[in-house]
């Protein structure tokens, strides 16, 4: 599937050259964000709470897109463009029918408006839909690097930031937190905000300052955690701390249950869709969706508790003296006993 380019987006849609419709899909988390910024700047400063509108597909669903089509009819306030944005989830799945209500509504389209579809999953390009607005020259491409692209993808993302780095910082930085594109956004922006690093970026930078990403072996660790099941996850704790410090890996298990914490608290408050939590979170449709499954174990008291253990643990690790493998398996048990009730303050 060929498509624009999101600096060709960026460039197009702030001009008088834009188009009714543009397609933006793919994944790149930092080429999707580039794009909504360009489509929010394209509207007028004087104007922008009348001239800029933004849809959940969700929400479009239930009203059978009947909203995209008046606001996408509707004139401007003052001076065009108006922009009106849909996002569809990763976790969306569009049916054929509803991908053709998107592409009836193009033809329709007020002249002074442009209709913008941030999916955040690539498109297969065997849809006819695909098909279709690729033909028309209105699919916009954010494509995840692939491995071989991926370290000057995170060069580029360091620059834009203003950090200096080289190759082998680039590939430590993905040996560390693996290939997902937004874990390794998040660690790049903490980065730049950092005191001091307007030097190289260098190895103690990366080992010191980037955390170790709650990965597969986090949940895969937290499982059999919130059932209590101590047999199962000391092993994994033992073998996890063969392959990363304790340090970042108690930075890891903070992470998780810091976004557990938020889903739990969301959910209690009633808030149920996967896009508000991801908003929420900063996490993806997949991480959300596993702490959702996995928040049903963890009442927000009993988060809480892990949280203080995890507190209580890294000042022991930094300042007792005592085994590593002792203290962190010592946590782990506390952990497992607040997952059964047993435990109840800390």
């Amino acid at each position: 599937m060929a498509g624009m380019n999101p600096a060709a987006f960026q460039k197009e849609i702030v001009s008088p050259q834009r188009q009714p419709l543009y397609v933006v899909t793919g994944g790149d988390p930092a080429g999707m964000r580039g794009c909504l910024e360009a489509a929010r700047k394209a509207v007028k400063p004087g104007v922008y709470s009348f001239n800029y509108r933004q849809f959940a597909f969700e929400d479009l669903q239930a009203n059978s897109f009947s909203a995209l089509r008046s606001e996408s009819q509707t004139n401007p306030l003052g001076t065009p463009p108006k922009i009106v944005v849909v996002t569809v989830a990763e976790g969306d799945k569009p049916t054929a029918e509803q991908l053709e209500a998107f592409a009836r509504i193009r033809p329709g389209v007020n002249p002074r408006v442009t209709v913008v579809l941030f999916f955040k999953a690539a498109l297969s390009a065997k849809l006819k839909f695909t098909k279709e607005m690729t033909a028309l020259g209105l699919i916009v491409e954010c494509k995840v690097p692939d491995r071989y692209g991926l370290p000057a993808w995170v060069l580029a993302r360091c620059q834009e930031k203003g950090l200096k780095a080289g190759p082998d910082t680039a590939r430590l930085m993905i040996d560390r937190l693996g290939s997902g594109p937004g874990v390794l956004l998040s660690e790049i922006e903490k980065l730049s905000l950092y005191p001091g690093t307007e030097t190289p970026i260098t190895a103690r930078h990366i080992s010191e300052l980037v955390c170790f990403g709650p990965t597969a072996e986090i949940y895969e660790l937290a499982q059999p955690l919130a059932q209590g099941n101590l047999g199962a996850a000391v092993p994994i704790l033992l073998d996890l701390l063969e392959k990363v410090e304790p340090l970042p890996l108690l930075y890891a298990l903070g992470t998780y249950f810091g976004r557990l914490l938020r889903v739990r608290s969301a959910l209690d408050a009633g808030r149920f869709s996967d896009e508000e939590l991801m908003t929420l979170t900063g996490g993806t449709v997949s991480a959300v969706r596993q702490a959702r499954s996995q928040a049903e174990y963890w009442p927000v008291g009993k988060i809480r508790l892990v949280t203080a253990v995890l507190g209580d643990t890294h000042r022991s690790l930094v300042t007792s003296g005592l085994p590593v493998d002792l203290l962190m398996e010592a946590a782990c048990v506390k952990i497992g006993c607040i997952a059964k009730g047993i435990v109840t303050a800390c």
